[in-house]
């Protein structure tokens, strides 16, 4: 038996304690995602460059998506998208296939060859046994004979009789071997059809032979390939001269372009019940017939100009309708195309070419991508909004927020445009008078008057604007408006800038950009300049970056000298300080990820753990918790890291704490609050029921020792009279 009280004590002990860890639980682990601490956590925005689509044929509810960062499934329609690359050793994805008969069964083709999976996508293999690590652009499955799958690659076609266990080329007589499209006939499954750079190719005896059927193709760079399921003698051809349409099984072709605004197709879709229901994806936006080619209507306003590179249809609705647009996303159609809203949640594919961050809120960064879109995150990167709309689809290159005022943000544009919102990102307006048709490649602002901004152009030098981009001037005395590459400005001294180019090296200018001069000229010569930093305790050091390494000035640029040890490699795409310890300095580069230096670019270590894309473009370290680093890659979103050797991490951590918080929704932020309030009057009522229960314990024990004392008394009185 348990000692008197131990029970009580146990439940006491056992109460209290689960309901502090649920408090402790809603208090400290709140919905949203922080990076670990040294180590890197992918953390969105959400969205990204889908090349290849599959819908399920038997739940199609379940999709697939191949994407620059690998394979990412839905199960919900499009709802949500979980990555799903588990043995995928090459994430750069560019076609798909699902087996018909067994939809567990897909394919995947990379830019090194086949995957597959035999379990829905959860796990994949490298099936490339005779494809020469060849790069996968198309896959069709046989649909009576599953186990035989053709590849269309940029070395021909390859053929397998075992799902992919072994491949063989079959090329006899085709003359284009760079392949990008391929399509079987559902009625004789020995006729396949091959769209390739130089025109559409027929086999009619599965592959062993092809027969070029170009009469009347007027453009021969084919994409894309169609057959209508009801009538197999009617073939749809997309080119980079529009959809061409065959009646004689490829024999003939006849241009179909009437309504088409852009005819440079990337993809063809048809409708499953109605096979005059087309839909084309060009590299200008979405197109739809319901004329069998004859007439084109553009649809999918909300994506105009982009361009479509997948498409899937849902085989039970075809109202129901997916497309993969430029590199922004799933969007997605119930009613045929009429309306559409995006379907990406859970993609991180984006490319990221700009980071900024709010100099006075730990945690807020802004992100720029290169299909013109402004995301912002309130939480290092834990959950992320739209800021604005997409500026016209135009590539941003740079972004800069205010150093006073941080709700004012500004982005650049290779469309010659400097866009600025004064309400951190909810609304933008064009600041770019002066500077019309330059290409920006970098902005950067006076940090004590931030009223003047600077912006480094391609092939047009640097301008100036002193009235908060208003109005812009030229200022390029010295220069032979060169392509700007990296601008910065002495921080104690903002008269003083210093500029990277591509191939002239650096220059400075020591009264606000009215006269340049080269500076470093020996040691830089024909530098293509990528990244450029200064030193903000010590403003006579600077870095750079190039694709020969790190190079580390002491004197205000004049001389410069090599600092790559340990770098591995020397292809730098950016470089960024610890604000309060420059002696620590991280460097991106193309293809291996981040190095870190803790001793001013002495020696460099890799810093890659987690990084599961090495290509980054940018780099950013918050000034107000310098020990969370962001990295913005080419087709992995934005990463985070936390470096336990940074600043006080703890504190950081509060602090984006209370902006999650800030950043939940008003429903959410009431229910995080009611959870506080229901913990609490749980965690009284466990002291209050475990005070009555104590109350009724002692009474029991009191009771008890009346009882004993009764019964000792008379046992004594009993033994006296005997």
């Amino acid at each position: 038996m348990l000692p008197e009280g131990t029970l009580m004590k146990q439940m006491k002990s056992n109460g209290l304690l689960f309901v502090m860890c649920l408090l402790l639980s809603v208090i400290f682990f709140p919905d949203f995602s922080l990076a670990g601490k040294d180590q890197w956590t992918a953390n969105g925005p959400p969205g990204g460059d889908v090349r290849a689509m599959v819908v399920h044929p038997k739940s199609p509810a379940v999709i697939y998506a191949g994407t620059g960062a690998g394979i990412f499934t839905s199960s919900n329609s499009g709802a949500d998208w979980n990555s799903v690359n588990n043995g995928l050793t090459n994430i750069n994805v560019n076609a798909l296939a699902i087996d018909p008969v067994n939809p567990a069964i897909l394919y995947a083709g990379t830019s090194t060859g086949v995957f597959r999976s035999v379990d829905e996508g959860a796990n994949w293999t490298a099936m490339t046994a005779g494809l020469a690590n060849a790069s996968v652009s198309a896959l069709a499955v046989n649909p009576s004979s599953t186990s035989i799958v053709y590849a269309g690659t940029s070395n021909g076609i390859y053929k397998s009789l075992n799902n992919g266990g072994s491949w063989a080329p079959v090329n006899n007589g085709l003359t284009s071997t760079y392949v990008k499209t391929l399509a079987i006939s559902r009625f004789n499954v020995n006729i396949v059809y091959a769209g390739a750079n130089g025109g559409v190719f027929i086999s009619g005896n599965a592959g062993a032979i092809w027969t070029a059927a170009n009469n009347g193709l007027t453009n021969t760079d084919v994409n894309a390939l169609l057959i209508d399921p009801a009538s197999p003698t009617i073939v749809y051809a997309g080119s980079a001269g529009g959809v061409f349409k065959s009646t004689d099984s490829g024999g003939n072709w006849v241009a179909v372009n009437n309504g088409l605004a852009n005819t440079n197709i990337n993809v063809l879709a048809m409708d499953p019940v109605n096979p005059a229901i087309l839909y084309a994806g060009s590299e200008g936006g979405l197109f739809k017939s319901t004329a069998a080619g004859d007439s084109w209507l553009a649809i999918g306003t909300d994506f105009s100009g982009t361009a479509i590179k997948a498409l899937g249809i849902d085989p039970n609705n075809p109202t129901f309708l997916y497309a993969g647009v430029g590199q922004i996303g799933v969007y997605k159609s119930t009613n045929g195309g009429d309306d559409w809203e995006p379907a990406y949640n859970g993609i991180t594919n984006t490319f990221i070419s700009a980071l900024a961050i709010d100099p006075k809120t730990t945690g807020t960064i802004y992100a720029a991508s290169t299909s013109g879109a402004v995301s912002k995150s309130l939480n290092q990167g834990g959950t992320w909004s739209a800021a604005g709309a997409t500026f016209t689809h135009s590539r941003l290159n740079t972004l800069a927020v205010d150093p006073v005022t941080p709700t004012i943000v500004y982005a650049g544009s290779e469309s010659g445009e400097v866009f600025k919102s004064s309400d951190g990102g909810a609304t933008w307006s064009s600041v770019a008078s002066g500077l019309t048709n330059k290409y920006v490649e970098v902005l950067a602002i006076d940090p004590k008057t931030p009223a003047i901004l600077y912006a480094g152009t391609h092939a047009n030098g640097v301008f100036k604007s002193s009235d908060a981009g208003r109005t812009w001037l030229e200022a390029n005395a010295g220069l032979n408006r060169p392509t700007v590459t990296a601008l910065v400005i002495d921080p104690g001294t903002p008269s003083t800038l210093y500029i990277g180019t591509s191939g002239s090296g650096v220059y400075k200018s020591s009264d606000s950009g009215s006269n340049w001069i080269s500076v470093g000229s020996g040691s830089l010569t024909n530098k293509n300049v990528t990244a450029l930093t200064i030193d903000p305790k010590t403003p006579a050091s600077l870095y750079l970056g190039t694709f020969g390494g790190v190079f580390k000035s002491t004197d205000s640029g004049n001389t410069w000298s090599a600092v790559n040890n340990g770098l591995t490699s020397t292809m730098l795409t950016a470089i960024a300080l610890n604000p309060d310890t420059p002696a620590i300095i991280y460097a991106g580069t193309e293809n291996g990820g981040v190095f870190k230096s803790r001793d001013s670019g002495s020696s460099w270590t890799a810093l890659n753990n987690g990084l599961t894309n090495l290509s980054v473009n940018i780099l950013a370290v918050d000034p107000g918790a310098p020990s969370n680093i962001y990295a913005g890659t080419d087709g992995g979103g934005v990463f985070h890291y936390q470096d336990s050797q940074g600043s006080d991490a703890d504190e950081e951590e509060e602090s984006c704490f209370i902006n999650s918080v800030k950043e939940m929704s008003p429903m959410k932020r009431i229910f995080y609050h009611f959870s506080f309030i229901a913990l609490g009057i749980s965690f009284l009522a466990v002291l209050l029921v475990d005070l009555y229960l104590e109350g009724v314990n002692q009474k029991i024990r009191h009771r008890a020792n009346q009882k004993s004392y009764f019964l000792k008394g008379n046992s004594s009185q009993s033994g006296r009279t005997k």
